[in-house]
């Protein structure tokens, strides 16, 4: 049975296969639904597989190759024998555990005594204590998205490879093995664990997923076993933050890239998105309704930028994201070229006016699919921070992962057009020559940097 690997999918005569375990040219690997490799991830196996890997835990790298393996052999029915041989087998057996109790016992006195962590399953980067805690060590960056993400975010693939591939998004994975106690995992950005998240480890799991980490950020960490305290610290590469919220779509940070000049735009100040509350309906007949309000608490949210129309609330709305954020909606909002009419012009002003007050933040934006008003917003508040103009057209094309139409960036041409009627040798400059012609003043745009820009 031959196959072949491109971009990581495995394919059969052509076709991407769901395959299991399979060797090419001496190398295992593990495909999966419609023939996606394994890249990055363990695999927990329950039978054997097409005769190349046993029962067991593996592990594939980036390349989805396989390099390590807890292998468990298929067990064997009983038989009967005979007394006779039934001791000849007892003795060696005996024997055999006397050494092993011997060695177990000279081990652990090592063990207690040592500072040197021991492999798990073969890896590296573990550390242990007297309750057979294991936890890891972190060599590299943590990836927050896909691997393609990231290299659209670096500038080495197109952001068309990014939405061929689907959903880039990425948890942050803590792996853990904890010996019949529970623990509690604080995790924060400060060395001090001030203002930290807390979770509980369970002695019954192995892993535990955390969403909406900060990209490009260190992380400190503190696990609590009994009288015990472990601490490490990580930290997540450098992409676009793909936000996750259940029932939300097309969420992202609109921080995290560096500007021309060389500043951060901060993480956490203004996420993009879709619809919270259901009210719009969708080309597909569904709607997007944030399904668990717990999910947006760790962000704190303040205000709640609508930028659809006002027909569509009753007068006792009141926003998903909580009952004391505060629910603004810009009447006759914008997109695209109409920005540039005088209706356009007034609902930027008021838009840009709440976004250089400090104490709006942090705020949600969003339309019905955060996609046109939502991303025309985005592209000038961007262009206006100093993003440079391939990635804030990056930014706005990867709404093409959840609406058509977006993956050649043919609707901002737009924009474009009326900024050529402003002074400016960049895009940059233009935007802010125009913000400034719509009555957004120049203190105003100082405050919004102020807001938006890491020392």
């Amino acid at each position: 049975m031959e196959g072949h690997i491109i971009d990581g999918i495995y394919y059969e005569n052509g076709v991407p296969t769901h395959r299991g375990a399979v060797n090419i040219d001496g190398i295992i690997y593990y495909a999966g639904h419609d023939g996606k490799l394994a890249v990055g991830q363990k695999v927990v196996h329950g039978a054997m597989t097409n005769g190349i890997i046993k029962r067991g835990t593996y592990t594939f790298d980036e390349n989805g190759k396989l390099i390590k393996g807890s292998f468990i052999a298929p067990k064997k029915s009983k038989k009967k024998h005979i007394f006779k041989k039934r001791l000849e087998r007892i003795a060696p057996i005996v024997a055999s555990a006397i050494v092993v109790i011997t060695l177990f016992y000279a081990m652990h006195v090592i063990e207690k005594n040592s500072s040197s962590n021991r492999e798990l399953e073969n890896s590296t980067n573990y550390s242990q204590s007297t309750f057979k805690v294991i936890l890891p060590t972190f060599d590299n960056d943590v990836l927050l998205c896909s691997k393609t993400a990231k290299k659209a975010y670096d500038g080495e693939a197109t952001i068309k490879q990014v939405i061929a591939e689907g959903n880039p998004y990425r948890p942050f994975i803590f792996e853990y093995r904890l010996n019949n106690i529970d623990g509690t995992l604080l995790l924060g950005e400060n060395i001090n664990l001030q203002n930290a998240r807390e979770f509980p480890l369970s002695a019954n799991e192995k892993s535990l997923l955390i969403d909406n980490l900060k990209t490009g950020t260190t992380y400190y960490y503190k696990v609590i076993v009994g009288y015990e305290v472990f601490t490490g610290s990580f930290h997540t590469a450098e992409s676009t933050r793909f936000i996750s919220l259940p029932g939300v779509y097309n969420t992202r940070d609109i921080g995290g890239y560096t500007t021309i000049d060389g500043k951060k735009v901060k993480q956490g100040i203004l996420i993009r998105g879709t619809e919270i509350d259901g009210l719009g309906v969708v080309s597909d007949g569904d709607s997007y309704f944030l399904k668990d309000k717990e999910s947006v608490k760790e962000f704190g949210f303040v205000l709640d930028m609508d930028l659809r129309s006002e027909i569509q609330f009753s007068a006792n709305y009141k926003s998903r994201l909580g009952e004391n954020v505060i629910h603004r909606i810009y009447a006759n909002s914008f997109l695209y070229k109409s920005i540039f009419t005088e209706e356009g012009k007034q609902a930027v002003k008021e838009v840009f006016t709440d976004l250089a007050n400090p104490n709006n933040y942090p705020i949600y934006l969003h339309c019905t699919y955060g996609a046109d008003r939502t991303g025309t917003t985005v592209f000038l508040l961007q262009g206006l921070l100093g993003i440079s103009e391939k990635q804030m057209l990056d930014d706005y094309m990867l709404t093409g992962l959840f609406s058509k139409g977006f993956e050649n960036n043919s609707k901002i041409n737009g924009i474009f057009g009326g900024l050529e009627e402003y002074n400016g040798e960049t895009v940059n400059e233009k935007i802010e020559n125009y913000l400034l012609s719509v009555g957004v003043t120049k203190e105003q745009i100082e405050m919004i940097r102020n807001i938006f820009l890491e020392d």
